[in-house]
Parts: structure tokens; C-alpha cells; sequence
């Protein structure tokens, strides 16, 4: 538990409320848990296994839901951190590296094929024309359709040759995109399990962890002491926040309250500080609510210049203050005013 009279943060423990598990191992582990998430939500996926250097044992009815959680961080590790996806995609580039130069030697081939069956078959032709005049024999036309023949078988095998590099590049492309897929499934996927686990923290704070909502001073009951039980909705203490009360809140009874609006003026006359002393705190309706509660409606004023009253005195701070507000009307000719006798300060700070 906090000492009295300590100067706390917002969001600083209070105090904490027996339970199955260790407080500061689950602590330590919700601060784990958004140190991981924050780096994930910037890119710094492999960064995060070194975050949760700690193996908890004492996490109370969570430790089957963290078990589970170290073991998809191991095989998040994995892949992360032993560049499981890295290592495959650079073997898969450079083997596509490969196939396009070979591409390229298989282009310039085609090429100078194309030209060699050009020729050829310009040979073709002649020997035909020599035929038809007779001056060459049958025997040497066939030699000469032969060797015509044999270039030209060689095209389409340069085709399909090029076709199967083109048909293996767009494979090894495509499993560059599943693999890269599968990467970011992977971070998307850890992530929903980190978001799992603070969840649970989360809940499991607010049933066993008192947390400051507010930075200011605390003022805790005497009475409290360590290993104390105490049940449901129990004051346990205060905090006077460092930059003052800016707000007052008021239980509206029903009469006349039909003319409270927000806007109207309203003159706070503290109980513990006699007005005729020391002045009234002066402010504005900004809050009206809706539904009754058991003292009445809840109504908050915004103060106009703090705890400084009409006097121009600076009233002390005090847990629980209470007082009569005026509030006055917008349709009052001399004093129409109506009175509410339960005023008390609100610990809402600036």
C-alpha cells in the first residue's frame, strides 16, 4: 500500500488485492506485453523475443493462457529471428537471378539461329532453283533439304526452352509473394496473441491491482492495514490532485429542477469555511445528468477561479467537503435563487 502523503503519478499502484498469483511477475509481464506491442506497431517484429527474457511461473489462473502464449512466441522466434522466411527468399531470388541469365544466353542463341536458319533456308532455295535446272543430282538436293531441316527443328526447341524459363521464373516469383504472405500472417498472427494475453492482464489488473487515476498526493484511511480484508466499495483513501479542483459536483433534489441548466451561475458557500468569512467559490453548471441516483441528479460545476473564493481567500483542500449551492436562475429579477444544501469537491483535476 502507498504511504500517506505520498506524491503520486497517474497510473502509479495504490495498493494491491490478494490474489492466486504474484503481483509484480504480472506486472512486470503486462509491461513486457506493451513494450512488444509498441514495436510491433512501429515494424520492429524482431526485436520483440528479446523483450520477454523472463519465464513466469506464478501468473495465478493465467499461467495455461501464458504457457500457450511462450510457446507461439517460440515459433514466432523462429521465423523471425532465424530468418526462416529471409533465408528462403534469398535462396528463391538468387535462383531466379540465375534463370533470367540464362534467359538472356538463351535469347542471343535464338538469335543466331534465327540467322543461321535464315541462311539455310536461302541455300534452300537455291539448291532447289539448281534442281529444277538440272545442275545439281537428286542426291545432293536431299543432302541440302536435310541439313535445311535439321536447322529448322532447332527453333521450336529454342521456343519451348524459353517458354519453360519464363513458366519456372513465374513459379519461383510466386512463391516469393507466399512466402512474404506468410510472413506478415505470421506478425499479424502473434500480434492477435499478444493482444490475447494483455487483455487477460488487463482484466486481471483491475481486480487485483488499485491504480491511480489521477498524479497528486494520497491520503489513505489509518485504519487500513496490510493483509486487512475489506469488502466491495470500500473508501480505502483519497488523492488530492497537484493542480487543484477545478470542478464541483452537486446532488440536485427534484424541485426546481427543471430550471437548472447547463450555463447558469452558481455560488458555493463551503460549509467548513464560513461564506461570510471568507467568501464563496464561484462557477458555472456544466453537467447535468439525466438519470437520478439514490441522493437525487447529479449536477458538476466548473469552478472559475479553483478554491479562490469571493474574498479572493484560497481554500485548503479537504477530502469531502461539503456546502450549499446557489444556483442562480437566468429569469431571476432581485434574487430568485434556487438552494442546493449537498455540495462536495470532486477529485477531477485540470
Amino acid at each position: 500500500m502507498t504511504n500517506n502523503n505520498s506524491l503520486i503519478k497517474e497510473g502509479d499502484v495504490i495498493a494491491l488485492i490478494e490474489s492466486t498469483a504474484k503481483h509484480d511477475e504480472v506486472l512486470t509481464l503486462s509491461n513486457q506485453l506493451d513494450t512488444a506491442i509498441t514495436l510491433m506497431r512501429k515494424g520492429h517484429d524482431s526485436n520483440v523475443a528479446r523483450i520477454f527474457n523472463q519465464n513466469f511461473q506464478n501468473l495465478g489462473e493465467m499461467q495455461p493462457l501464458y504457457e500457450s502464449f511462450s510457446m507461439k512466441l517460440q515459433v514466432f522466434v523462429d521465423y523471425k529471428n532465424n530468418n526462416f522466411f529471409k533465408n528462403k527468399i534469398r535462396a528463391l531470388n538468387s535462383d531466379v537471378a540465375y534463370q533470367d541469365s540464362l534467359r538472356r544466353t538463351l535469347l542471343r542463341r535464338q538469335e543466331l539461329l534465327l540467322k543461321d536458319f535464315k541462311l539455310a533456308e536461302e541455300k534452300f532455295q537455291i539448291h532447289k532453283q539448281l534442281l529444277d535446272r538440272g545442275v545439281i543430282s537428286k542426291a545432293e538436293f536431299r543432302s541440302q533439304n536435310s541439313e535445311y531441316l535439321s536447322k529448322q527443328s532447332i527453333i521450336p526447341e529454342m521456343d519451348a526452352s524459353l517458354l519453360s524459363n519464363s513458366n519456372y521464373q513465374r513459379e519461383k516469383a510466386e512463391e516469393i509473394a507466399t512466402l512474404r504472405h506468410e510472413e506478415s500472417q505470421q506478425s499479424l498472427i502473434f500480434y492477435q496473441v499478444l493482444q490475447s494475453l494483455k487483455s487477460a492482464v488487463d482484466e486481471w489488473k483491475k481486480a487485483y491491482v488499485i491504480v491511480s487515476p489521477i498524479s497528486g498526493i494520497t491520503y489513505i484511511n489509518g485504519k487500513i492495514q496490510e493483509n486487512q480484508y475489506l469488502k466491495e466499495g470500500s473508501i480505502i483513501g483519497y488523492i488530492n490532485p497537484k493542480e487543484g479542483v477545478e470542478y464541483i459536483e452537486l446532488n440536485l433534489s427534484q424541485t426546481n429542477l427543471g430550471k437548472v441548466v447547463i450555463g447558469l451561475d452558481v455560488q458555493l458557500r463551503i460549509d467548513a469555511f464560513p461564506y461570510q468569512e471568507y467568501g464563496f467559490l464561484e462557477g458555472n453548471i456544466n453537467y447535468v445528468s439525466n438519470i437520478a441516483t439514490d441522493s437525487g441528479f447529479i449536477a458538476t460545476v466548473k469552478l472559475k477561479n479553483g478554491l479562490k473564493t469571493s474574498n479572493n481567500v484560497a481554500l485548503p483542500y479537504k477530502v469531502g467537503l461539503s456546502g450549499q449551492a446557489i444556483v442562480i436562475t437566468k429569469n431571476m429579477r432581485l434574487l430568485e435563487r434556487i438552494y442546493y444544501k449537498t455540495v462536495k469537491t470532486s477529485s477531477v483535476s485540470k
